[in-house]
């Protein structure tokens, strides 16, 4: 809320004899002048507005201004049902209150909250705030849980971010202790146009978690049309920062297409996967909206062989590091290995001509 200015006296008790004589000398003034045409009504007025404000100046005259400033705390659903295009107009909007001097520092939470707060600095968009608390089991959500925190009974204010979707826990159980504590809940909503209201979203972002190394496996999109009227949009898939997608779709009313899109292949780690719908370019029928995922692969078999000769441990390992093993070599070539060594990090041991 925007500061207020108000004119107040100290001592506006001793000006009011002196207002009193002032106005006598004003009417006085008024009456000469019917009498006595020579006199100007410019010289009265003047007179007269130097006569108040010396009068008012023995009141000691401030202004007086009044700031508002209150303190909270920012609840953040990080779980994978938040869009993050709804989310993320949602944390701009609460940004907003800083300016007016609502002060809050921001507990995310998802199947669990946050044990600490982040401060209000650190808010930027939601896709981050998301990927850095992923710890939190962002599969699930449970807002009850969220509201039990004993970080938040010193908050005195609370807003909430969140789409409402809980997969266990009930949040209205937790409204009779905040009554009694005296702490407010300001959930935000996203505004009526959201892209979730009408026209194109991403209802779901499919891939599976864990795939073979160097291979390619298939991510689905579920596209939704809300209106009943067919929609068009681009849509956009990104592997890590590549673009692996990027078309014009239409979808007719009221329903939903699923659009498979095959990912590049990867050796190891984790890759992150980005789906984007928006309105075609000039035209604003419905809002973005966006989706993320995580495909990781797995771990590589170790294999061991034992050769007795050179020339065909490089054949043999060409063709088994082609099958996406870890393949370590030894060639015998008369030496033996030492009795402690560790085979248990093996899978497997291949013995070739070392007989």
């Amino acid at each position: 809320m925007n500061p207020s200015y108000l004119l107040k006296f100290n001592s506006i008790s001793t000006i009011y004899p002196f207002l009193v004589i002032t106005l006598i000398v004003i009417i006085a003034g008024i009456f000469f002048k019917l009498k006595n045409r020579h006199n100007s009504w410019t010289h009265i007025i003047l007179r007269s507005l130097l006569l108040i404000v010396l009068v008012l100046a023995l009141g000691e005259p401030v202004i007086e201004k009044t700031s508002y400033h209150s303190t909270g705390v920012l609840l953040v659903d990080v779980s994978d049902s938040m869009d993050q295009e709804v989310a993320n107009s949602l944390i701009k909007k609460a940004k907003g209150y800083l300016k007016d001097g609502f002060d809050f520092q921001v507990l995310p939470f998802a199947e669990k909250p946050a044990k600490s707060f982040l401060t209000s600095d650190k808010l930027n968009n939601f896709q981050d705030i998301q990927k850095n608390w992923s710890t939190l089991n962002i599969g699930s959500t449970n807002i009850e849980k969220a509201l039990s925190s004993p970080l938040l009974f010193e908050a005195g204010n609370v807003l909430l971010i969140s789409d409402g979707y809980e997969t266990s826990g009930d949040a209205f159980s937790k409204i009779p202790d905040f009554q009694n504590e005296g702490i407010k809940i300001f959930p935000l909503v996203p505004d009526e146009n959201s892209a979730n209201s009408a026209g194109l979203s991403i209802l779901n972002l499919y891939a599976p978690l864990v795939i073979s190394a160097n291979k390619s496996t298939d991510v689905r999109v579920t596209v939704k049309n809300s209106s009943s009227e067919k929609e068009e949009g681009t849509l956009k898939v990104l592997q890590n920062d590549k673009v692996i997608y990027e078309k014009d779709i239409i979808v007719n009313g009221n329903q939903e297409d699923v659009i498979v899109v095959p990912t590049e292949p990867f050796d190891k780690g984790i890759q992150e996967i980005n789906a984007t719908l928006k309105p075609l370019e000039g035209k604003n029928n419905f809002l973005s909206s966006s989706d993320q995922t995580y495909i990781s692969t797995e771990d590589k078999e170790r294999i061991l062989l034992l050769s007795g000769s050179t020339k065909e441990a490089e054949k043999l390992k060409e063709i088994l590091e082609n099958q996406s093993y870890i393949l370590e070599t030894k060639v015998s070539a008369g030496n033996r290995l030492s009795d402690d060594f560790d085979f248990s990090k093996y899978s497997a041991v291949i013995f070739n001509n070392i007989f």
